[in-house]
């Protein structure tokens, strides 16, 4: 009896050390798998799986109105033509809440007529000249506070030249100041506008 239950105990000792060997606790199983885990995380990300950034915003630009500096947005330029004319719209890249009413941003928007059908308007001058002195129905101008000032081209001048490798377009002239408010406006009152924008020419 003595020696069968010497068996039985070694037999019971040796299972009980090889299943500890086979299950291994909750808290060496935790340590063990926390490698791996590791190695998963560093397994480099490819290009195309990056995540997508935001562009960066552009700066603004400066217009000097009478002499005074104004911000205005960044400029978009489009260029088309129309019944064999070039026609290029000079505009601010405005931003969403432009269209609000309590709005107080500046903006531009001027369209441009030319002659002909022109492969660039690179080293054009376009030149304005209104035919009189009334306020014109025309969404061309310059708007300050919104929609609340608006500056109309009286004898404007805009130019597209290259500069130091990139192109701009340079505004110079008089326009007939409105206060858009105003009931029945009095005679406007003339403003001198200079304004070098970075566009991109098509």
């Amino acid at each position: 009896m003595r020696f069968g239950q010497t068996i039985l105990c070694l037999t019971i000792a040796l299972g009980a050390a090889f299943g500890c060997e086979r299950e291994p606790s909750a808290k060496q199983a935790e340590g063990s798998a926390k490698p791996q885990a590791a190695a998963e995380a560093a397994v480099p990300v490819k290009p195309d799986q990056q995540p997508q950034l935001a562009p960066t915003t552009r700066p603004s630009v400066i217009i000097l109105v009478d002499g005074e500096q104004r911000e205005f947005p960044p400029p978009r330029l489009v260029v088309d033509d129309r019944n064999g004319k070039t026609v290029a719209l000079l505009m601010s890249d405005d931003p969403p809440q432009a269209i609000n009413d309590d709005y107080a941003g500046n903006s531009y928007y001027i369209e441009m007529e030319f002659d002909d059908a022109l492969p660039t308007v690179r080293g054009q001058v376009w030149v304005y000249e209104a035919p009189n002195s009334d306020k014109q129905d025309s969404p061309n101008g310059i708007f300050l506070e919104g929609n609340r000032k608006q500056l109309q081209p009286f004898q404007v001048k805009v130019q597209f030249q290259q500069v130091d490798g990139g192109d701009v377009a340079w505004i110079s002239g008089t326009f007939h100041f409105y206060h858009n408010n105003d009931a029945q406006p009095s005679l406007p009152r003339v403003v001198t506008v200079t304004g070098r924008l970075p566009v991109t020419l098509p």
